[in-house]
């Protein structure tokens, strides 16, 4: 019963949270941050080397990791 009651807090999480990026990505604030990060990105692409941004990529994915676990 607890494997179910942990699998049913999973699905509603991530239902809120589809919810919540609907409101999310529509809103203007979202938008510029979006647009400004892929600025941001590209110019960083023309300082590192490629080398650099493997391990800069492999350094946000696990960044990104650790937040959707503690967000869990």
């Amino acid at each position: 019963m607890e494997d179910f009651e942990e699998i049913f807090n999973q699905f509603k999480a991530l239902r809120m949270e589809s919810i919540g990026n609907l409101v999310i990505y529509n809103s203007k604030e979202y938008k510029r941050l979006s647009q400004e990060s892929d600025r941001l990105f590209m110019e960083l692409c023309e300082y590192v080397k490629p080398e650099g941004m493997v391990l800069f990529l492999d350094y946000c994915n696990v960044i990104t990791l650790l937040q959707v676990q503690q967000s869990q």
